[in-house]
């Protein structure tokens, strides 16, 4: 008797993991931005000013991928990026360019996050599957 098994869960959530981004960034487009973009100036304008340390803590980045992801917005004008009394440390704020930017942006993230919410079969349910996406981050300090 052969027994059914369920899809690897690790290559699921992966390729989950892949449509969710390329879906968030297709939406992100016409803004020239990514959501992982978005995110980062979310988290800067949180913050009001962050230095890079703990932003990576933050948003679970190691500090090049950061660094890179940040480069093009600091070009663009969205982030203020500036030497700290330490000359090692960066600090970075959101320019008012870049509010403009989060200005666009949010009504499109809260549109997409309403759709998650509706397919993930309402907001109860969205809420367990963030919880269990969340429990499933901890794997990494195992």
């Amino acid at each position: 008797m052969d027994k059914k098994f369920l899809p690897c869960v690790c290559m699921s959530a992966r390729r989950a993991a892949n449509a969710l981004t390329a879906y968030y960034d297709k939406m992100f487009g016409p803004l020239k931005i990514t959501v992982t973009q978005f995110s980062l100036m979310i988290n800067i304008k949180s913050a009001g000013t962050t230095n890079i340390t703990d932003l990576t803590r933050v948003v679970k980045l190691d500090k090049s991928t950061l660094t890179r992801t940040l480069a093009p917005l600091v070009e663009a004008g969205y982030i203020y990026s500036e030497r700290g009394q330490n000359r090692r440390e960066v600090l970075l704020s959101l320019t008012e360019k870049g509010q403009q930017k989060m200005a666009e942006a949010f009504p499109i993230w809260r549109k997409m996050q309403q759709e998650m919410i509706e397919l993930l079969g309402g907001e109860q349910e969205a809420e367990k599957f963030v919880d269990t996406l969340i429990r499933l981050q901890e794997l990494k300090q195992r």
